[in-house]
């Protein structure tokens, strides 16, 4: 594929991964959770860095703070002192917002209900306001539309995309979202080209998951072919788009 500023970060999850040997091979999984991988690694990073100390960046963190999964990731990546004052200052946040009631359930105070509203507006993240997760989602959906584009205009692309091994299927429905609304016919064909990604990965767990449970049964005793052990795991990250 013509590679430039804009499509970086699809080259670095299309393109076939390189082995310990120098050679080439396709890359395992959902590119596209590669993708968010990615991003939620580099944002993550960011934020235990330089970042910590901005006015601006404090600001939205105090007020959303994180999910717990996005809590785990700034444990492991930055230092304890960094995640107890960004926590000192989030907690500082609810304490001076209140936690008082209205009779209709509401959360009362300004720096409250941004939260959740922010909360709703976050598709990773359905139970808990998250920094990590509305700057991820941001970026993600630009990233999207930018492979639209790239798919109209780069035939290698689309023959790469082509190769790919399979698609989760919250990316499968994440893309043809953005596929719609970029509203070319180009975006028609990448949909059914992803549909064909993540229907393929869909018969194969299938199969996986019905010998899976046919092992079970005293009636399937010497049925031929090794039983695929992993089948629930596969499954549920197909499902989610996330590891077990």
């Amino acid at each position: 594929m013509r590679i430039d500023i804009s499509n970086i970060p699809l080259a670095e999850v299309f393109e076939p991964a390189q082995g310990a040997d120098g050679g080439a091979g396709a890359a395992s999984g959902c590119p596209l959770c590669r993708l968010r991988d990615r991003l939620e690694k580099r944002v993550v990073s960011y934020i235990v860095g330089p970042a910590m100390m901005e006015p601006d960046v404090r600001q939205q963190t105090n007020a959303l703070g994180f999910c717990h999964r996005h809590y785990g990731d700034l444990i492991k990546e930055g230092s304890r002192l960094s995640v107890a004052l960004m926590l000192q200052s989030h907690l500082d946040e609810i304490d001076k917002c209140g936690l008082a009631i209205s009779p209709k359930g509401e959360t009362q105070g300004a720096g409250m209900r941004a939260a959740v509203r922010s909360k709703k507006d976050t598709e990773n993240s359905p139970r808990d306001s998250c920094f990590v997760c509305t700057q991820v989602d941001a970026a993600f959906q630009r990233l999207l539309i930018n492979l639209c584009v790239t798919w109209e205009r780069d035939e290698a692309f689309r023959e790469l995309f082509k190769t790919q091994p399979m698609l989760c299927l919250p990316h499968f429905r994440a893309l043809a979202r953005a596929a719609a609304i970029h509203g070319r016919r180009s975006g028609r064909e990448l949909t059914r080209t992803a549909a064909a990604l993540c229907r393929g990965e869909l018969e194969r767990l299938q199969t996986d998951i019905g010998r899976f449970c046919r092992s079970f049964d005293y009636r399937s005793t010497g049925e031929s072919g090794e039983v695929p052990r992993d089948a629930i795991e596969r499954s549920v990250r197909w499902l989610t788009g996330r590891e077990v």
